[in-house]
């Protein structure tokens, strides 16, 4: 994993520097994403169980292609995702565990990222105005915010940490992108991006067993710039 983000870095670097002759788009982009986690297995004493919640994002990206068919892509976005956690408590001497307000009924856990993904990519077919394109590389996720709220028995809900105190600051994953472009003209085009993770770490190594899946769809709004040399 590091040697691919090191070598996606220095293109990265070897694009300001070589890059006269080639051109730049930047975008805006928006995203409806989906992940799987693999929970813990229940306890012996309770039976809780966990949901995840749909992801979205929204931000910036930019492209930088090296030649007619490689390029180069990278950006930075808002993202939020989370997961409940619903209590099933076995052993709860009380007729009715949802009326007591010392006991949690559910937890919630919202966590917002700002996600910069390093992507290396290749035009595989041109048909008019539309291109066909795949990428590969890393995206990274840094935690900029987490919030988690309690409902306890009798309708109370509460502040709490039980979840997002082991929530990992950093997450990383490996990504596969399929594009596909509608070009307007020489300088605006739409894309729409299918996408596949698979995480080098998880969100908590303490109740997740294994690291996340997740897919989706990243919708952009691209514009080309050219260089002052092409301009000429």
């Amino acid at each position: 994993m590091k040697k691919l983000q090191l070598f996606l870095a220095l293109s990265l670097v070897t694009l300001f520097v070589n890059g006269q002759q080639n051109k730049f788009s930047l975008g805006i982009n928006s995203s409806l994403d989906y992940y799987t986690i693999d929970f813990n297995s229940p306890q012996i004493f309770y039976n809780h169980q966990y949901k995840t919640t749909a992801s979205y994002s929204y931000g910036l990206n930019v492209q930088y292609n090296f030649n007619e068919q490689l390029f180069l892509q990278s950006g930075a976005s808002y993202s939020k995702k989370g997961y409940q956690l619903i209590y099933d408590f076995r052993l709860v001497a009380i007729d009715d565990p949802s009326l007591d307000p010392a006991i949690p009924s559910e937890s919630k856990l919202k966590l917002s990222f700002i996600n910069i993904p390093l992507m290396l990519g290749y035009y595989l077919k041109k048909e008019g105005k539309v291109r066909l394109s795949v990428a590969t590389g890393v995206n990274n996720e840094i935690l900029l915010k987490s919030s988690e709220t309690t409902l306890f028995g009798g309708g109370k809900t509460k502040t709490s940490k039980i979840l997002s105190q082991t929530t990992a600051s950093f997450l990383s994953s490996a990504q596969l992108n399929l594009g596909i472009e509608y070009h307007l003209g020489n300088k605006l085009f739409f894309s729409i991006t299918p996408y596949f993770r698979y995480g080098f770490n998880t969100i908590n190594d303490v109740s997740i067993n294994f690291n996340s899946i997740s897919y989706g769809g990243v919708f952009s709004i691209n514009f080309k710039l050219f260089t002052q040399k092409e301009e000429e």
